[in-house]
């Protein structure tokens, strides 16, 4: 790419734990070979696990604990409150894009010019997720070319995955909001379009995936579906679980019947070429 093509690409965010000096040399050596170490910002992440667990902000774990039955883990807290952070300082700064990184991600040799492409379109999408399971794939509604072999698409439901995306500045705002009492992972909040009111798009294939051979810092205990709770705790979880699956079902449907009409519109755009910048 050139350097006005690097130039304008929006700055790049890279979610990193003090301690995680070894990832931090991959990711500078990943955007040095990719020639984009100029628009790269390394950004502090919160280590959830020296938080008091009992006190941590924006975290509403009475609610989790009715509807899920148990606590997001405290690394879990540290990278939703990551995450706010940077969209924090999206707001303070008036950042109108960004590109945001976990110190895990693995880049693709084209990401910057798959970058230079989604911000010819910017206008067209609040996010755009780099999710790289085959089973999201299979979950994607396919809208239309990018560039290369690249395309953009709709995931239906709300996978996990906060690894790699890019956002706007109107993104960062709602999910500010949307974060400021949570009982969500961060990646999943970004999945639940029918509340943020965003327009969450993904790319097929993602030009970024991550290092599944690294212990993770956030996932230990993640998806244990145990709960210990006994009598009318019990049986207030019980209901509670019953109506968020509700809940849930309803809007994930409603995100993908009521977005089918501009995504098909959308996609008739970019195979015309046509797109307006």
């Amino acid at each position: 790419m050139s350097h006005a093509a690097i130039e304008s690409l929006p700055i790049i965010l890279v979610v990193n734990l003090e301690k995680s000096t070894e990832r931090r040399r991959e990711m500078e050596r990943q955007f040095a070979q990719l020639g984009v170490s100029e628009k790269v910002e390394f950004f502090p992440a919160v280590n959830g696990y020296a938080l008091d667990k009992d006190a941590m902000p924006h975290y509403n774990g009475r609610k989790r604990l009715f509807f899920f039955g148990r606590h997001l883990n405290q690394g879990e807290i540290g990278c939703l409150l990551s995450h706010r952070a940077i969209y924090e300082k999206m707001q303070r700064e008036s950042i109108p894009h960004a590109i945001v990184l976990e110190d895990d991600a693995i880049l693709a040799p084209d990401f910057a010019p798959v970058m230079h492409a989604l911000m010819q379109h910017a206008a067209r999408w609040d996010m755009v997720r780099f999710l790289s399971r085959p089973k999201v794939y299979r979950r994607t509604r396919p809208i239309g070319p990018l560039y290369g072999n690249y395309a953009l698409g709709r995931t239906f439901g709300t996978p996990g995955g906060s690894y790699g995306y890019i956002l706007s500045l109107k993104a960062a705002r709602r999910l500010l909001h949307f974060t400021e009492m949570n009982c969500l992972p961060v990646d999943i909040l970004f999945g639940h379009q029918w509340r943020t009111g965003l327009n969450v798009l993904n790319l097929l294939p993602s030009p970024v995936s991550y290092d599944d051979q690294n212990e993770s810092t956030i996932e230990a205990g993640r998806f244990d579906k145990r709960h210990g709770l006994t009598g009318t705790k019990k049986l207030a979880f019980w209901l509670g679980r019953g109506s968020w699956r509700l809940y849930e079902f309803f809007g994930k449907y409603a995100v993908w019947l009521i977005s089918w009409p501009y995504d098909r519109r959308l996609g008739s755009a970019l195979r015309r070429g046509a797109l307006a910048k």
